[in-house]
């Protein structure tokens, strides 16, 4: 059908289509699973902005290296993904057959590349179509200023000012570089460039973030590969593409980026001392002070101590930890909003510090639609919400969060509709392993596994 529709000019159309159903179907797309059509709510424009926005980006960025699950997620499907149709419709580089069994062919990463490099055309096309589609949809004329009017900006402001292996997705060139800036085009498809110092030129560069993955890296610091062997980051080999590092015994030796999965150095954990930090114990989260870090790089032997108030007590409360016995996930702190009022107290806790830190913060909705708002929290009304209430106490309150979203407008949401908050920070969540069950220690290990700069696990 896609073909007969190409041969007969309706491409550019069908393509807009595409993006069209895609965008309504943004929710749950990468599994085949949305509820949309089940709800009598109708999407507010504010969210169908965003849909169209996310969506944009998700079909260019599949272009470039689709990700496994919606190559898998596409056995539920009875047609290609959405990408690769367009992809098609837009140059004559992929024949029909090839299209419908190309989710297989590419769960395989050096058939990514190929046809990564294949789609150029393809995706230098649907931006101009998507950019086209919509502006005219939303009455948008800047793009660019769009971004910068929503707080794009505080997305990366964590990332600014720090070192990364900068690695392209489909010729895999290598750029160790600091990023010094973001700056906002007018594309829906790739709304943000990199402005970096190329570390080996010290030349100023900027990169099309869609096209780059990039790896935090802290020169002179001590990485764990494996868990009884510390190693020092001396340096990068561009020519090659190394990471340089020394043993405990000054011997140097190299490790080839592309195939190394680098964990978060030591630095992470000494850089905790003075700061806050999130402990979750019996599913509510506290907000602690950090008041040391023992001066070791090994591992086994590093010591946390936290500072923990109690209300109950004059002096705060000091508890030290080792980390072999810790689980620490870094920077995304994630609070579930719990029914029971037992939680409620740390709740509140958590959002007053967001309030008071002005943090830009997501929160997630106990709905099919309009199931996400962005913004700055303002205020909590948890009257009577801390102690025990009556049934009829319970029915003349509601518990309501009131919020600035990125679109300046204040909105108040009930509690009870709340599933999640979740947010970034400078700071780590931290829990012990003995709290936790075998099936969670279990995936925190395959995490690990996968992506060694997301948790730390001996």
């Amino acid at each position: 059908a896609d073909l007969k529709s190409k041969e007969a000019g309706y491409a550019k159309e069908l393509v807009k289509a595409l993006y069209n159903l895609e965008s309504f179907y943004a929710s749950g797309r990468e599994i085949g699973l949305n509820t949309m059509l089940l709800s009598k709510e109708k999407i507010s424009n504010d969210n169908k902005l965003l849909d169209y926005i996310d969506t944009a980006s998700y079909l260019y960025g599949s272009m470039i290296k689709p990700s496994r699950a919606s190559l898998l997620g596409n056995l539920l499907n009875s047609h290609p993904p959405s990408y690769f149709r367009i992809a098609a419709l837009l140059d004559d580089k992929l024949k029909p057959t090839k299209e419908a069994i190309l989710p297989f062919i590419c769960l395989k990463k050096s058939k990514q590349k190929k046809y990564g490099q294949l789609f150029e055309k393809s995706r230098q096309m649907f931006k101009v179509i998507a950019n086209e589609k919509f502006k005219e949809y939303f009455q948008i004329d800047d793009i660019a200023l769009l971004s910068n009017n929503l707080g794009r900006r505080e997305i990366f402001k964590l990332d600014l000012n720090k070192e990364y292996i900068f690695r392209n997705k489909i010729t895999d060139e290598i750029i160790y570089g600091q990023l010094m800036d973001v700056q906002f085009i007018d594309n829906i498809c790739t709304r943000d460039q990199l402005i970096i110092t190329n570390l080996k030129t010290h030349e100023k560069e900027y990169l099309e973030s869609a096209l780059f993955l990039r790896n935090q890296i802290d020169l002179g610091e001590t990485y764990y590969l494996k868990k009884d062997s510390p190693l020092v980051l001396k340096g990068i080999q561009k020519e090659e593409r190394n990471y340089i590092f020394l043993d405990q015994n000054n011997n140097q030796f190299q490790k080839p980026i592309l195939k190394t999965k680098l964990p978060n150095s030591v630095a992470l954990i000494k850089n905790l001392e003075n700061s806050e930090v999130f402990f979750k114990k019996k599913g509510k989260i506290s907000i602690l002070k950090c008041v040391e870090v023992s001066k070791t790089d090994d591992f086994n032997k590093i010591e946390i101590i936290l500072s923990e108030d109690d209300e109950n007590l004059k002096e705060p409360e000091l508890v030290s930890y080792q980390l072999k016995d810790l689980i620490i996930k870094p920077r995304n702190i994630y609070l579930p909003i719990r029914k029971d009022f037992q939680h409620r107290r740390s709740e509140v806790k958590v959002m007053n510090w967001l309030i008071e830190k002005k943090i830009l913060t997501q929160i997630y909705l106990k709905k099919p639609v309009n199931n996400f708002e962005m913004g700055y929290i303002q205020s909590i009304d948890v009257k009577n919400n801390l102690k025990k209430k009556s049934e009829s106490e319970e029915k003349r309150h509601v518990n309501l969060l009131k919020l600035i979203n990125i679109f300046g407008k204040e909105t108040l949401i009930p509690f009870q509709k709340i599933e999640s908050i979740g947010f970034e920070f400078e700071s780590v969540i931290i829990q012990k392993k003995s709290a936790t069950s075998f099936t969670s220690r279990l995936g925190y290990k395959i995490l690990k596994k996968l992506k060694p700069n997301k948790i730390i696990i001996t």
